[in-house]
């Protein structure tokens, strides 16, 4: 038995069917094709809350890929169209509950751990599973603006409703303080805050979040500080 010049075996000049079993998706060895690249494949390991940790306080390339949208989206903060009486009020409260510093807050954690929320909170309102109706929020009424992360809040269930206003968001939420003391949220009392949008709402782990941005530059960060 010996191959011609196409590849093919032959007995006595005449072709042989040969069926050949081996393949190897690196060499191409048993394939038409000997192309390498047909065996890459993509995939994805979602960096652990810890890691995210790490590259933020340890690598500066990791932190600065957090911070400087956040801290460039805030810096000029914003003007109000509106009467001298009117402004005088709105920065006040803007003031007393620290609106701007709260602001860049969750979008720097959002932009770490892939989410973050502000919980909104009301005087005299303490059942926080029941919906916030702005309409009823006299003026002064908002008692506290809380930062919390995708990590301090479970969920037990997304709503998939297409006709709801929180599509696609976890229909009600939990925190849960060091005290062990579980407290639930109505989604309307909670302002989200979105790292690096998934592509799909069918993305699997899917949690009504995103991704960490170092998720996207982990190997070019630690490429260059290994360089």
């Amino acid at each position: 038995m010996s191959r011609n010049k196409r590849g093919h075996y032959q007995v006595d000049n005449k072709p042989v069917a040969v069926n050949d079993k081996l393949e190897n998706l690196v060499s191409g060895l048993g394939q038409v094709s000997h192309d390498k690249s047909v065996s890459n494949r993509y995939s994805f390991r979602e960096l652990p809350r810890d890691q995210l940790d790490n590259a933020y306080r340890s690598d500066w390339v990791a932190g600065k890929a957090v911070d400087i949208v956040a801290d460039d989206a805030t810096s000029e903060w914003r003007s109000w169209n509106a009467e001298a009486e009117q402004i005088t009020a709105l920065e006040s409260s803007e003031k007393r509950l620290g609106i701007l510093k709260k602001t860049q807050a969750a979008l720097k954690k959002a932009r770490l751990y892939g989410g973050s929320c502000i919980v909104i909170g009301i005087k005299g309102d303490t059942n926080l599973l029941r919906p916030l109706d702005p309409s009823k929020v006299r003026q002064g009424g908002i008692e506290y603006l809380n930062v919390v992360t995708r990590h301090e809040l479970s969920y037990s269930e997304i709503d998939w409703d297409i006709a709801s206003p929180y599509f696609g968001t976890p229909k009600e939420y939990t925190y849960s303080n060091p005290n062990g003391q579980a407290i639930q949220i109505h989604p309307s009392r909670v302002v989200r805050f979105i790292g690096r949008e998934l592509p799909s709402r069918q993305t699997a782990g899917y949690n009504g979040c995103g991704d960490s941005i170092i998720q996207r530059i982990d190997d070019a960060v630690k490429g260059a500080a290994l360089s």
